[in-house]
């Protein structure tokens, strides 16, 4: 288990229900299957979660601390986790961005290589072949030479000297012929490196057919609003105006704020932030508190407490970032940890600091706190 736990050992002053039993009948949480033959109904809310937290189940703890801690303070919790997570989304936006960078500057010193590579090739090539030219060139004046200087001897040949060279030469050409393929003189040229015969033209390429006329745009048809997707700069901004909101009414939890939070909520309900708006309209404890009449609808038990698990919940499994979901887990219950032990408390603006109850004694009657 992560340092950032060393909480373990505080008083959970902010926990708004004593006793697992005060969690279900009052809070609406639901204790799993799994405890229910273990859990008693009189275990401190708080003792649970340090067995919890002591077993590695740090996602149920978080659950049970959500539904357990004061409204006001569990949806500052919430505030915290998400500033936490913005901020982690910006170290990945920038780390992403910067191993981005390096494999752009990777891939250009590749592509650089291979040019100067391609370009020491091509020049070796170009070396080759005008030493090639120049020694065919100077075999050529040499082999003129030579020719030049036999047709001198050969025009002091008899008739019969000549029909004698002629026959030899022949001879000579046939059995060329026998052992390479090619007469004497085409051997020769061979041998120097020129080649006697014209290389093949290269095919040409096949035309590419000609390109289709596009298609004529669809009329765009209209959608409800609801299977339209947010452009992520709206998103971004719906996303700060949700926390905008919640901390609003965490400074200042009436009415008027609990509203603004659930408008915002209706717009970015699939985020975390929009969770966590909704959660703080849910904490206000009246489902009709926009109506003009003044009807008050209580807010069902568990309903604030299992909005701002969904809230957390959801914050773990945003993509992008540097850390992974267990990661945050652990660090989201370090931060409620804090929270719950009145050591993370709000500033209202304008206002001294408002103060949490102070750590309560060693007794088992004084672990819980209700903070109004």
């Amino acid at each position: 288990m992560s340092d950032q736990l060393k909480w373990m050992n505080q008083h959970m002053v902010l926990l708004k229900y004593r006793t697992i039993g005060e969690l279900v009948t009052s809070g609406g949480y639901k204790l799993p299957p799994k405890y229910a033959d273990t859990v008693q109904n009189d275990l401190f809310v708080a003792d649970f979660i340090k067995q919890l937290v002591d077993a590695g189940a740090v996602r149920q703890a978080i659950n049970v601390l959500a539904y357990g801690i004061h409204r006001r303070a569990g949806v500052w919790w919430g505030l915290c986790c998400m500033r936490d997570l913005a901020e982690e989304l910006k170290e990945g936006t920038l780390r992403q961005a910067e191993q981005e960078k390096k494999a752009r500057e990777e891939q250009e010193k590749a592509a650089a290589a291979q040019a100067e590579e391609a370009k020491k090739k091509a020049e070796k090539e170009a070396a080759l072949e005008k030493e090639a030219e120049e020694r065919w060139k100077k075999l050529e004046k040499e082999a003129a030479a030579t020719m030049a200087k036999l047709q001198e001897v050969k025009s002091k040949f008899t008739d019969e000297q000549k029909k004698i060279y002629a026959d030899v030469m022949q001879k000579v050409d046939d059995e060329c012929v026998k052992v390479t393929g090619m007469p004497l003189q085409d051997f020769i040229r061979s041998m120097a490196g020129k080649e006697t015969e014209v290389p093949p033209k290269p095919e040409a390429a096949p035309k590419a057919p000609p390109p289709k006329p596009e298609a004529a745009p669809k009329a765009p048809q209209e959608a409800d609003d609801g299977d339209q997707e947010l452009p992520p700069e709206m998103r971004q901004a719906l996303k700060e105006k949700a926390l905008a909101a919640v901390n609003s009414w965490v400074m200042d939890p009436t009415a008027e704020h609990s509203v603004q939070a659930e408008k915002i909520a209706e717009l970015i309900s699939d985020e975390p932030e929009g969770m966590l708006a909704r959660t703080a309209f849910w904490s206000f404890g009246n489902l009709s508190v926009a109506e003009p009449d003044g009807t008050n609808v209580p807010v069902p038990p568990g309903l604030a407490g299992n909005g701002l698990r969904t809230a957390l919940l959801m914050a773990m499994l945003t993509e992008g970032g540097t850390r992974s979901p267990a990661e945050r887990a652990e660090k989201y219950l370090a931060i409620g940890s804090e929270v719950v032990c009145g050591k993370n408390n709000w500033t209202v603006p304008g206002a001294a600091a408002e103060a949490a109850p102070s750590a309560a004694p060693e007794s088992p009657e004084m672990t819980y706190r209700k903070w109004k």
